[in-house]
């Protein structure tokens, strides 16, 4: 038992009710309404695409060679264009990401530097490197595979005569992402 609008008062009535209770009108039962289903969507979505077709036809057929030819260098033309900033956009995207990566090896490069600084000090055992600093690390990106980078810091470690001394260093290293490996290019202590 299903309840619908009177078509007299517009109030709600029972299917079951002869009559509505409210003005005495004779209830009449009305069909349900057949909702669109996804084929007729379907259709239609395809009755679009055929007419949208038809008319790019149409307006093709309707210009000159010369016009067409136009149309054609014009559509070449933007299609280049698209691509090269999608290249663009991808080159930068890459670069940053990369940059990143150099940003997060940082610490890692100061950390691999200590042992190429040990072994150009007298007593290598005693050195003691300070916290790192936020300007200890200077990195450049060369190409898209590869940060190189200039650590500058100072190394706490006995001299000949046992005595404890406070040097500065630079060091270049290089880490080649494919590979995953370091390599130290150039140690300088108290330079």
């Amino acid at each position: 038992m299903a309840l619908q609008k009177c078509y007299e008062c517009k109030k709600k009535v029972s299917t079951a009710a002869a009559n509505c209770p409210n003005c005495g009108a004779p209830v009449i039962i009305q069909p349900k309404a057949k909702p669109y289903g996804c084929l007729t969507l379907i259709v239609l979505i395809f009755i679009a695409i055929f007419l949208a077709n038809h008319y790019e036809k149409e307006r093709w057929n309707s210009l000159t060679p010369e016009e067409q030819k136009q149309e054609i260098k014009q559509k070449a033309q933007e299609e280049k264009i698209r691509l090269q900033k999608e290249k663009q956009e991808a080159k930068r995207k890459a670069q940053k990401d990369f940059k990143t990566r150099c940003d997060k090896n940082d610490r890692l490069a100061f950390v691999m530097v200590q042992n190429a600084v040990r072994s150009r000090l007298k007593s290598p055992s005693s050195a003691e490197f300070p916290v790192l600093e936020s300007k200890t690390v200077e990195y450049k990106v060369k190409g898209s595979t590869d940060c190189y980078y200039t650590v500058r810091g100072v190394v706490d470690a006995q001299n000949s005569f046992g005595a404890m001394l406070r040097r500065t260093f630079m060091a270049q290293i290089t880490y080649f992402y494919k590979t995953g490996a370091w390599r130290v290019t150039s140690v300088e202590v108290g330079y």
